[in-house]
């Protein structure tokens, strides 16, 4: 997680899936291909038995659903502490829905950081 916003009275924090959504996407777009192909558009479909085409069938269509399910699964968190109206935001955003939960300070039982240093020198942070 990054820092959006640090002051005395608030904390915003940011953390995206994008990496990882590169690499659902990839799944999606190649897997994807390769199930646009076996619907006649590959021009050697009659070389293959009936036994290869499902095969293909079957990795192609698990690559895309596989794809799907990594995009879906790792949304973009937005986390707001505010100390002045004492709650804690968190939104989530994500390819099919975006859902937002709010906080107060008697429901929060415990909130730890890891500080790591990323490849450029700078801190990161992420909920553990």
């Amino acid at each position: 997680m990054k820092i959006i916003e640090q002051n005395s009275s608030k904390l915003k924090l940011r953390e995206s899936g994008g990496c990882i959504w590169v690499l659902g996407f990839f799944s999606f777009a190649v897997a994807g291909t390769f199930v646009a192909g076996l619907s006649e558009l590959f021009t050697n479909l009659l070389e293959l038995s009936e036994l290869e085409k499902l095969g293909g069938w079957i990795v192609s269509l698990s690559g895309v659903v596989a794809g799907i399910l990594v995009i879906y699964s790792h949304p973009g968190v937005y986390v707001s502490f505010d100390k002045n109206t004492r709650t804690a935001i968190i939104h989530r955003r994500g390819l099919l829905k975006n859902k937002t939960e709010t906080y107060k300070p008697n429901e929060i039982k415990d909130i730890v950081l890891d500080k790591t240093i990323d490849s450029e020198g700078d801190p990161f942070y992420r909920i553990a």
